[in-house]
């Protein structure tokens, strides 16, 4: 990644984080925060890239959690893993 993109990648994940624990000061269930995360993420991909193109990276970022991604990340419990 350029250093120009990573900065910009760096500070976003920071403004994530900031903005998903103010949802959680305020006591938002986490599948709300998730809900509305992977919507607008969603509408901002089908904005730039098209609903077919969101589509496959959607699923190819399913394959990749499905296979393992995420492995030893807390949540998987009570069926949800």
């Amino acid at each position: 990644m350029k250093p120009e993109d990573q900065k910009a990648a760096d500070a976003s994940a920071q403004i994530i984080e900031e903005a998903i624990e103010r949802m959680r000061a305020e006591n938002i269930p986490a599948h709300i925060i998730v809900d509305r995360l992977a919507t607008y993420s969603a509408f901002v991909a089908v904005s730039a890239f098209g609903k077919a193109h969101t589509a496959e990276q959607f699923r190819r970022t399913a394959d990749a959690i499905e296979g393992g991604l995420f492995d030893g990340v807390g949540g998987q419990q009570a069926g949800r893993g």
